[in-house]
């Protein structure tokens, strides 16, 4: 899944347990070894990978991001705004009705 158009917030967040899940893995570490890193307890994490937890917070996913190495990625969860001052030089128009036209 490339983006998430389409999917419902609670899918999301059972896509990114699924994901931490598989990072996890990957660098082989345990659930036990993410809670000594992260504080976050093995129940919650066992949970969010599971996606039985959708309402995890945005401090704990920092936190577990930050335990598999990956928070210098958390930038791409909402990117800056690109340089407006591009955009200003051709300003959008507003496109009007003619009067004859309904």
């Amino acid at each position: 899944m490339n983006d998430f158009i389409g999917y419902s917030e609670t899918d999301i967040v059972r896509e990114l347990g699924s994901r931490f899940r598989d990072y996890r893995q990957a660098i082989r570490l345990r659930q036990s070894d993410i809670t000594f890193q992260s504080g976050v307890t093995v129940q919650t994490i066992r949970n969010f990978e599971s996606g039985k937890a959708t309402n995890i917070t945005m401090v704990t996913f920092l936190k577990l991001l930050s335990a598999i190495g990956q928070r210098k990625n958390a930038d791409t969860l909402l990117p800056e705004l690109p340089d407006m001052n591009l955009y200003m030089q051709n300003p959008p128009q507003r496109v009007k009705k003619k009067k004859n036209e309904r």
